[in-house]
């Protein structure tokens, strides 16, 4: 009962954000053609400008957008590490880490300095909470009819 009326409240403030969103915001505008390529592609790929604050806050807006998230099956970081992938996976789908646990996923890598800064920690939050907040729902109205939300967790 409580899950019910958990999955009612997500959906309804599903809905309030999509009906209050500007459609003719650029950044939404932006996101939604993003979103739109897995119509015709299975994989997009983004760059980024390391530690640039503007496309951390692009992308973290597109992890929460359900334009995006209820389309995207997996998310693929270049700053993360193939040995870390179980504390990711746990991370990514609610589970409880350590601080240092959580820190040695953008850390712990091949090139350490360069991501030592809290917008690569801010990727993996964004996606932890999009995960919970998909995971709640059983499907999202904006998704495709060709993907079903399964969560992002299980795909980094």
């Amino acid at each position: 009962m409580r899950l019910l009326a958990c999955r009612a409240a997500l959906a309804a403030t599903l809905s309030l954000w999509l009906s209050c969103a500007n459609a003719t915001d650029p950044l939404s505008v932006a996101i939604t053609g993003i979103a739109r390529q897995f119509d015709h592609h299975s994989v997009i790929q983004l760059g980024e400008l390391h530690r640039s604050l503007q496309i951390h806050f692009f992308i973290q807006q597109m992890l929460r957008d359900p334009h995006f998230i209820c389309r995207t099956d997996d998310v693929v970081v270049e700053f993360g590490n193939s040995r870390l992938q179980k504390l990711t996976d746990i991370y990514g789908a609610g589970g409880t880490l350590s601080e240092a646990q959580i820190e040695s996923m953008w850390r712990e890598t091949s090139v350490p300095l360069t991501w030592n800064t809290p917008v690569y920690r801010a990727v993996y939050d964004t996606v932890a909470i999009s995960t919970a907040f998909i995971s709640a729902l059983t499907r999202c109205a904006s998704c495709s009819p060709m993907r079903r939300s399964t969560g992002l967790g299980s795909g980094w």
